[in-house]
């Protein structure tokens, strides 16, 4: 809808899709296909790694003739370089990240506070717990702690905090600060460099390398991403049921499909799709693409071709 409301008002339509033949594709203008391949499970974990990245190509392609951002690119890119064994770094949380679903899991809210660019990472956090596990979780500006939140913050509250050594460094650690004098025990996202001081008495410190701040995101999502996976499992939800339902098909597909096979034949059905091969495993999707795999970031990079046709498009299009 809001495609064909912005397009008969002449704006110009990027459309960015991991999906060919997309409402998205027939209605934009031009754009780019990130080809990550098909989501498995409900949590749309490479398309969304994946837009980040092929979003920060682009803005390299538009300020390929700005003097003044030459070494900001440089740094962008060599950052870039480095992503696949930054991501390997980062899944070895994966046995820390079970430790905290196994604490928080019965609880009831999660809320997920940063600032900068890793907003982004507490909104996605936040939807990929409430996709998964189907705990309420909410991502917060901390920046907004005072206007409201704040109110709620108490030793029973669950929240998590993603807090990098950056711009606004300074004021993601004045938010927890505040939470920590309301009793509040938050689970800190840092990166490496963040000093150990500032974080001492925190129970729980997922440490990711440091990197440029707008890719620094793609780093401290991944911790969020494998609670998240980790909390279903414990709450015994079948992680791939509904990318294979709701996120694919018309609720009127739906209703016949229900119709037609029963749920528990349409929820075992799904099971199979998405079983693990591994013997006797229970697990109801192959974890792999749960996991932000390094094959997210080879397909970004396939895209750059994609990312090279739309800045001829618009050089010939003002």
């Amino acid at each position: 809808m809001a495609l064909r409301y912005c397009k008969p008002r002449g704006a110009l339509l990027i459309g960015v899709t991991n999906t060919v033949g997309s409402s998205i594709c027939r209605e934009s203008h031009c754009g780019i296909h990130i080809n990550a391949g098909p989501e498995i499970g409900v949590a749309s974990t490479k398309a969304y790694t994946s837009q980040i990245l092929s979003l920060l190509m682009f803005a390299l392609v538009l300020s390929d003739d700005r003097i003044s951002m030459t070494n900001r690119r440089k740094e962008i890119i060599s950052a870039l370089n480095q992503l696949p064994d930054l991501i390997k770094e980062v899944l070895d949380l994966d046995q820390e990240a079970l430790r905290i679903a196994h604490e928080i899991y019965k609880e009831k809210s999660l809320l997920i506070m940063g600032r900068g660019f890793n907003f982004a990472t507490c909104l996605e956090g936040a939807l990929k717990i409430k996709e998964l596990s189907y705990m309420h979780c909410e991502g917060i500006m901390s920046g907004e702690l005072k206007h409201g939140p704040l109110a709620m913050v108490d030793e029973n509250l669950r929240i998590c905090m993603v807090i990098c050594n950056d711009s606004v460094y300074k004021k993601s650690l004045n938010a927890l600060q505040q939470v920590v004098a309301r009793g509040g025990a938050p689970i800190i996202i840092a990166d490496r460099t963040v000093p150990e001081k500032d974080l001492a008495g925190m129970r729980h410190v997922l440490r990711v390398p440091k990197t440029v701040d707008c890719v620094q995101n793609i780093l401290t999502v991944i911790p969020l991403q494998l609670m998240s996976y980790h909390i279903a499992e414990l709450n015994g939800q079948n992680h791939g049921f509904f990318a294979v339902v709701p996120a694919t098909m018309s609720v009127a597909s739906c209703h016949i499909l229900r119709k037609l096979s029963g749920f528990e034949g349409e929820r075992k059905a799904t099971m199979n799709l998405n079983r693990n091969h591994e013997p006797g495993s229970n697990a109801a999707i192959l974890k792999p693409s749960i996991l932000p795999g390094l094959a997210m970031f080879s397909a970004s990079f396939a895209a750059k071709k994609h990312i090279n046709a739309l800045q001829m498009f618009l050089c010939c299009n003002p």
